[in-house]
C-alpha cells in the first residue's frame, strides 16, 4: 500500500480517535497539553513503525494500550505530577488492562450519546 493511501487512513484514524484518546489521557495525567502530545506521540508511533490493522477493533485497542503505557511512563517520569494519594501500587493498577478498559468503554459510550443526541 503507498504511503499516500497509509497516510490517509491514518489522518482518518486520527480524526475518529484523537478527541477521546485525549479525555481518556486526561483521566490519568490532568493536563491538556500533556495529554494532546501524548496522543499525538503515539500516531506517530503508528506511522513510523507502519502498523497497520486487521481490524477497527484492534486498532482502538491499541491506541487505549499505547496511550496509557505513555500516560504512565510520563508519571512515572515526573512524580510531582502523580496525584496525591497514588503511589507506585496505583499506578501499576492503572496500567492494567480492566482498570483502563473500563474508563476506554465509558468515554466511547459518552461520546457515541453525545453524537445520538445531535441527530
Amino acid at each position: 500500500m503507498g504511503d499516500r493511501k497509509k497516510l490517509k487512513r491514518l489522518k482518518k484514524q486520527f480524526q475518529g480517535m484523537y478527541p477521546q484518546l485525549c479525555l481518556f489521557a486526561f483521566e490519568y495525567l490532568q493536563d491538556l497539553e500533556v495529554c494532546q502530545d501524548i496522543v499525538q506521540e503515539v500516531f506517530l508511533e503508528v506511522w513510523d513503525n507502519k502498523i497497520t490493522f486487521l481490524n477497527e477493533n484492534q486498532m482502538t485497542g491499541y491506541y487505549y494500550k499505547r496511550v496509557v503505557k505513555y500516560c504512565i511512563a510520563y508519571l512515572r517520569s515526573h512524580p510531582e505530577k502523580i496525584p496525591e494519594g497514588y503511589d507506585e501500587a496505583k499506578l501499576d493498577e492503572m496500567a492494567k488492562e480492566d482498570f483502563y478498559f473500563a474508563r476506554a468503554v465509558a468515554i466511547e459510550t459518552k461520546l457515541l450519546l453525545e453524537q445520538a443526541k445531535k441527530k
